[in-house]
């Protein structure tokens, strides 16, 4: 009787997985935009999207943020970028995440002063930003940091004796202009990616490559922790025959 309640335990467990869907969105942006949909067939440096503008940088290192995530496979065909529907940034962009550590690694760095840039997350402290610094200037592509924030929270960029923010109205200079602009190929991944843009908007190419950097969250554990327990109650379900038997 004890392996049959135990059995029946099991296939309740295995109906409640497949019914759970195996992401939640981890990716939570709080500002005024959404995700919007592109592809690589409307991407080309045309200006219709805030950050598909033509690349100022030289020969090779000349694409735009979206140009390099397309081309190095890092986006496919289709993908999504946060902004408005005209092709416009969020001028305040603000990250919750699930608890646990969050891992950065640097994909590429054009910037002229990458050897000075500090990237870093911040949070509010009544209403005033309090800095984290992740990547320093000497820090280069693969670099790799994890990090665990206090969510709500945003990423900053100081360069050239400026901070900007991804909240644009809390940076130095520059306050009407977002230097962030951020990516995916799906809006429910665990994945998304960050292109920072670190001149001043009337000294800028708008290309967003100055500093890329590919973002990770952790997935929802409840999968995890059913399947776990759904592996407990099978071990007691052996357990069970072989004192009945």
């Amino acid at each position: 009787m004890r392996a049959v309640y135990s059995i029946s335990v099991s296939l309740f467990l295995v109906l409640l997985c497949l019914a759970l869907p195996l992401h939640a969105d981890p990716i939570d942006i709080i500002g005024s935009g959404g995700w919007q949909t592109t592809n690589s067939g409307q991407i080309g440096g045309s200006g219709g999207l805030y950050f598909d503008n033509p690349s100022g940088d030289p020969p090779g290192l000349d694409l735009n943020l979206a140009e390099y995530l397309f081309s190095e496979g890092y986006l496919s065909f289709n993908a999504f970028y946060w902004g408005d529907a005209s092709g416009g940034f969020d001028s305040s962009m603000l990250f919750n995440v699930p608890s646990g550590s969050i891992t950065l690694t640097i994909l590429t760095e054009i910037a002229s002063q990458k050897n000075n840039n500090v990237f870093g997350w911040f949070e509010l402290s009544g209403g005033i930003p309090v800095l984290h610094p992740l990547f320093l200037g000497p820090d280069g592509a693969g670099a790799t940091v994890q990090f665990a924030p206090t969510s709500p929270f945003g990423f900053y960029l100081s360069s050239q004796g400026d901070t900007f923010y991804s909240v644009a109205s809390l940076s130095t200079s520059d306050t009407g202009f977002q230097h962030f602009a951020v990516m995916t190929g799906n809006p429910g991944s665990s994945t998304f990616y960050l292109g920072v843009e670190d001149s001043i908007s009337t000294a800028s190419d708008r290309d967003f490559n100055d500093f890329v950097v590919k973002v990770t969250v952790p997935e929802p554990a409840t999968l995890v922790l059913l399947l776990v327990a759904l592996a407990t109650v099978s071990f007691g379900t052996r357990r069970s025959w072989a004192r009945n038997t």
